[in-house]
């Protein structure tokens, strides 16, 4: 039944990623821009330069779905002296369908307004079909659930880290060190917890024995809503003693940029003009 549901799921997030990028292509006009570039001078894009986007195949969605862009083999080792002694995992869920009815509604209105102004492109006619069946598949799976996709995420990253950490995991088994799995208790992280757990058993089967069940904990993991220390930090004169500095190093930044930018520009001899 979870199988068959999973697959279901999966279908959510492919489809979405095909309603974000098709948005940007809804109304007739010029050519939509992309990888990148920006009408006029933006920041860190100078003329005849190209901002160097990296997307996953040909998503360009703001929900893209996430992929490691390094290859594993070619991550930064520890120095010999050193050695892995506890492994702390924190993620958020994995890939899942809408949270709530927002996006996909709000879409749709906008496509209706275009439809209606005859400002509809080929490819923004097919938007339409593709929003009514985003829709249909929320209605009857309902929101926020996590996808197949999403599964897959967690069990390979689970993988990952067994595979690159063998030792660490071979010793917790040896001395029955127990692995605990802690969750918020919402549907789509419960799902991702046990994704994970699936993804450390199929790396190493004997990781089951020290495996701990999954428990719920959101203060733990909602601290920034829930804790009375953490929320006192948010208002403190510490906190916004940072943000300021943070400012004023990010307004000393573009200056220097843009110092530089006229620098470079000043320093190119023009050709001379003769007669």
């Amino acid at each position: 039944m979870m199988s068959h549901r999973l697959r279901r799921r999966g279908c959510v997030t492919a489809a979405l990623t095909t309603a974000v990028l098709a948005a940007a292509l809804l109304t007739q006009g010029g050519p939509a821009l992309a990888h990148g570039q920006s009408e006029g001078h933006g920041h860190g894009n100078h003329q005849g330069q190209q901002q160097e986007v990296r997307t996953t195949g040909n998503l360009y969605g703001t929900k893209a779905v996430y992929e490691p862009f390094q290859d594993a083999r070619t991550y930064e080792k520890a120095p010999r002296s050193y050695h892995a002694v506890l492994i702390e995992h924190v993620s958020r869920h994995g890939s899942r369908a809408l949270s709530s009815k927002k996006y996909d509604d709000l879409l749709w209105q906008l496509w209706q307004i275009a439809d209606a102004d005859g400002g509809l492109t080929a490819l923004g006619e097919q938007l339409g079909t593709d929003l009514q069946e985003i829709i249909a598949v929320h209605d009857e799976l309902g929101y926020g659930i996590l996808s197949t996709l999403g599964a897959q995420e967690q069990e390979q990253i689970a993988e990952r880290a067994v595979t690159r950490m063998r030792a660490l995991f071979t010793t917790a088994v040896q001395k029955n060190t127990p692995i605990s799995i802690v969750s918020s208790g919402v549907d789509r992280a419960v799902d991702s917890a046990e994704s994970f757990v699936d993804g450390l058993e199929s790396a190493d089967p004997a990781l089951a024995a020290v495996i701990q069940p999954q428990t719920y904990d959101k203060d733990l993991l909602y601290f920034h809503d829930s804790d009375p220390a953490y929320l006192d930090y948010e208002e403190s004169d510490q906190l916004a003693d940072v943000d300021a500095e943070l400012e004023a190093a990010a307004g000393h930044r573009d200056h220097c940029a843009r110092c530089g930018e006229q620098a470079v520009h000043a320093g190119v001899r023009r050709p001379h003009r003769r007669g």
